[in-house]
């Protein structure tokens, strides 16, 4: 599936290199900055800097460019940044599905993140939340963990869930995790 996660925080960036294994992600970085020194040493020194970024994980400062030819739109940003981010992938003219990996309420409104999505794309858009109990580094580690996927269409969220799942016959990017496999 071509992935679009954008938000190049600690979670987002677990989320690539975690999806990484079975998708070609491209990680989306508000500031340009932080997208190019990301790209060149091929970790997140701000967020997450334990983990190097595999290769097949894309990185940008260009939001048009990280939604181009995508599937999915994967927000990873503060709930605070969700409705600017929602609007512009709504903008961008192309029909994706988009879930969303923010927690917490929208500071201006007090709506949760469900509430503004819906206000932003409709009731009916392709669209549901990515949430844990997790941890971005022991997700991007590759360590258990359980991430539950919902939405108002559960076909939608199953279809998703199954395109998304990290299955435990498939081996690991050696260049960020060595020789593990994925259900160990």
């Amino acid at each position: 599936m071509n992935i679009a996660i954008l938000g190049a925080g600690a979670w987002g960036t677990a989320l690539a290199v975690s999806l990484s294994a079975m998708h070609r992600p491209v990680l989306w970085a508000r500031d340009a900055t932080q997208a190019a020194s990301m790209l060149s040493g091929r970790r997140n020194s701000r967020y997450l800097p334990e983990v190097l970024l595999p290769q097949s994980v894309a990185v940008t400062g260009d939001l048009a460019e990280a939604l181009a030819g995508r599937d999915l739109a994967l927000i990873a940003t503060p709930t605070s940044e969700m409705r600017e981010v929602l609007g512009r992938v709504a903008a961008s003219g192309s029909e994706r599905a988009v879930i969303w990996a923010c927690k917490g309420f929208e500071q201006a409104s007090g709506k949760l993140p469900h509430e503004v999505a819906s206000e932003v794309l409709g009731n009916h858009a392709a669209c549901g939340a990515l949430s844990g109990p997790s941890f971005a580094l022991e997700v991007a580690q590759g360590q258990p963990t359980a991430l539950t996927l919902a939405a108002r269409d559960a076909e939608f969220a199953k279809r998703m869930a199954r395109e998304l799942h990290q299955r435990g016959d498939r081996r690991r990017c050696k260049e960020c995790h060595g020789n593990r496999r994925r259900d160990q």
